[in-house]
Parts: C-alpha cells; sequence; structure tokens
C-alpha cells in the first residue's frame, strides 16, 4: 500500500519560508537551536486501537523520502526569495530523522513530541498531521457526502463571481490526500482573472507544482515563540519583524499578530514595520475586530490602512460568513483569506482541530526555556500554565 507522504514537498510552504530561517540560524550562525514540539488535538478525539503504530510506520517512512529536482526548481523559480542554498540542502541533504519523534497512545489519547534540531524538527509538523488527519478519516469510517465536488465547484464558481481573492491553506487537516486534490481541481477551475476574484494559491507545495500555482505561505507562530525563548516576550515581536525584514525584505510580507495577542503586536508594528510589511494575517479572535484594529492603528501611526491587508485565516466555514467580510468595510482595507476546511475537509464531517506546536527552546549548552502561545482566542493558547502566567505577566496582559 502506497504510504500517505510520498515526496517532502507534500508539506506546507510556511515550512519552507520558517525552516530557510531556522537553517540560517543553525547551520550559517552555528547557534544549534533546538526546538520541542507537542500535539494537540482541541476536538479530544478518541483514537482507535493500534492508532499509534499506524502511525508510526507512516512516520518512519518519511525517512525514505527522496530529492526531487523538478519541484525544487519550481520552488526556485516561484520563491526567488528563499536562500537557494537551503533549498539544495533541504532537497539533497535533509531527511526527517524518526528518532525526533515520540508518539505513544493510551485510553484512545495520543501523546506526541519532536524533539531535534529547530531547522530539522520543525519538518515534522505538517507531514505528522496530515497523516494523523488521513488515519483518522481510514479508522474511523468517516465517508464524505455525495455529490461534495459539485458544491466544491459551484462554492468555487460563487467565491469568484463575488469578486473573493483566496488561497487554499487546508493541507494539514484534509478528510483525505485524495478529497483535497479532488477539491483544489475544482477550485482551480477558477482562478483570479482580471475584473473578478478567485484562487491565487495553495500553501500545499506539490500541488502547487501539479497545477502550475503559486504557492502560498510566509511565517508562522513557532517563529515568535522561537525569538521569545531568545530574545525575551517583550521583544519577540520586534525581533521576529527585524529579522524577517533583514532575511526577506517585502518579499513575504504579511506580519503574523496573535502570538501573544494583537493588541501586543501592534505595540511593535510601528510605522517602519508598518510600511514595509504588506499587512498581517488574522489567525484567531473575531475577524472584524481584527481590521478594526488595523485600521486604527495605522491611522495612529500615520499609514493608510486602505493600502496594507489582513489574510483572514481562521476558520471561516461558510460562503455566507465569507461574502460578508469580503464586503465589510470595503474601501477601508485590502482583504484576502486563507481557506483550509472549507476546501479540503468540506465534504460533511466536523473536521479535524489538531496542531504540533512548540513547547520549547534550548540554545546550545543553556537550559530548555518553555513558551507559550496566548491567541487572541482564549481556547487556541498553549503552553505551560505556569509559564502562560509569567508570558502574561511580562506582557501586562490581564
Amino acid at each position: 500500500m502506497q504510504p500517505i507522504i510520498t515526496s517532502k514537498y507534500e508539506t506546507d510552504g510556511y515550512k519552507l519560508s520558517m525552516g530557510n530561517i531556522f537553517w540560517w540560524f543553525n547551520m550559517i550562525q552555528g547557534r544549534n537551536i533546538q526546538g520541542r514540539y507537542q500535539f494537540f488535538d482541541r476536538n479530544n478525539t478518541v483514537y482507535p486501537e493500534g492508532f499509534a503504530e499506524e502511525a508510526n510506520e507512516e512516520i518512519k517512512n518519511l525517512s525514505n523520502l527522496s530529492s526531487n529536482p523538478n519541484v525544487s526548481s519550481y520552488v526556485m523559480e516561484r520563491w526567488p526569495f528563499v536562500n537557494q542554498e537551503f533549498l539544495r540542502w533541504y532537497d539533497q541533504v535533509f531527511f526527517h530523522d524518526y528518532t525526533q519523534v515520540d508518539l505513544t497512545q493510551k485510553d484512545g489519547r495520543l501523546r506526541l513530541f519532536v524533539e531535534g534540531p529547530i531547522h530539522t524538527a520543525t519538518h515534522f509538523e505538517i507531514p505528522i498531521l496530515r497523516i494523523i488527519s488521513t488515519l483518522t478519516t481510514k479508522r474511523l469510517g468517516i465517508i464524505a457526502k455525495p455529490d461534495w465536488q459539485i458544491e466544491a465547484y459551484n462554492n468555487a464558481k460563487i467565491l469568484q463571481e463575488e469578486n473573493v481573492f483566496y488561497s487554499e491553506f487546508g493541507g494539514r487537516r484534509p478528510h483525505s490526500p485524495r478529497v483535497h486534490y479532488d477539491a483544489l481541481a475544482q477550485y482551480n477551475k477558477f482562478r483570479k482573472i482580471d475584473g473578478k476574484g478567485g484562487l491565487l494559491g495553495t500553501s500545499w507545495i506539490q500541488y502547487a507544482y501539479d497545477f502550475g500555482l503559486m504557492i502560498m505561505g510566509t511565517m508562522a507562530h513557532e517563529y515568535v515563540e522561537m525569538m521569545a525563548a531568545l530574545f525575551g516576550y517583550e521583544n519577540a515581536n520586534r525581533m521576529a519583524m527585524q529579522t524577517w525584514v533583514d532575511y526577506y525584505g517585502k518579499r513575504l510580507g504579511y506580519f503574523l499578530t496573535d502570538t501573544y495577542t494583537t493588541d501586543v503586536a501592534f505595540k511593535d508594528f510601528n510605522y517602519k514595520f508598518a510600511s514595509i510589511f504588506s499587512g498581517t494575517r488574522q489567525d484567531s479572535g473575531d475577524p472584524k475586530e481584527h481590521a478594526n484594529k488595523q485600521i486604527a492603528h495605522l491611522k495612529s501611526i500615520g499609514v493608510d490602512p486602505s493600502t496594507k491587508a489582513v489574510v483572514h485565516s481562521n476558520t471561516l466555514n461558510t460562503i455566507p460568513e465569507i461574502l460578508d467580510l469580503n464586503t465589510y468595510k470595503i474601501n477601508e482595507y485590502i482583504r484576502s483569506f486563507g481557506l483550509g476546511k472549507f476546501i479540503t475537509n468540506n465534504v460533511g464531517n466536523r473536521g479535524y482541530n489538531t496542531v504540533l506546536k512548540l513547547i520549547a527552546v534550548k540554545e546550545g549548552e543553556k537550559p530548555w526555556k518553555d513558551v507559550v502561545k496566548l491567541s487572541d482566542d482564549p481556547g487556541k493558547s498553549i503552553g505551560n500554565s505556569d509559564e502562560v502566567i509569567h508570558c502574561k505577566s511580562v506582557l501586562g496582559i490581564k
């Protein structure tokens, strides 16, 4: 039977933009930064007996993935701002080291940690989440509803006609790889065209290559968390933005604001950074509230908010939700959408809500430091409870 993951490029675009910077810290600067990641299932799924064993076999298979110079060349062509030495390293040298993974199961719950050099450990996140989603569909017998492809086609048509600009972000938690591919094939029929909206691209690198789409993906919470471990919570957002600008300039220009809440991030999103970045990505909290905060903040620092964007990527589940947000304060900010489950797991089931988050960082011979993610949605906050209290105290969050 063919394994679930068959290519190094069956991963998210931001794993290369993140991996590139982590590689630079460790392989070029010699910082020897280690990362520890933990799996969380927000749906509290009870996994069937033997699930961990099957998942472990799939994860072991990742070590055998070979290089693919065709896809690597496509990434270099579409993302010339990513260090080509890094891309050659990722394609020809890097491999998933299974010894970094610790996955067990007890009473239907999964216990999963990944630990190792952060520039290699980071690349387990997306394949592991895809493996778990695919096996969940298989082991729990979750069947896609009839005619879901027709619904996907109609949704894609509506989004184009209603001038919605969006990308597909759902590769980590699809119903299955087959549904992911077939759904994207429907949306690919309605790409962005002059005078109308439509599909801009996909974060799934392999499918971007297969369909000739732009690779999408910018920044992740783990990046800001690592900065917190290295420079302190009070400096994390500022150092994340400065390092990003030094490394990429404006070419991957959306700042992720909610690692330690958007209110905290905007304190460092000054005229300099707001002028350089194309906008922000909203990944938690209320999308309209985020837009309101960004508009007000940019006005307060002398930046025209109508020239800056918000990429809304937080659980938009229906056409009415998307269309309503697409016309909200229509001339006051630019908006686009990162649609995940809406495209890749919109086949009649609840969908999955799993994450693999950075929880601790170690640099060289220094001790491990716990790190947390707070989010604009308390339900998405992750980390040791004492460390959460410490983080909020440092940042003045009540």
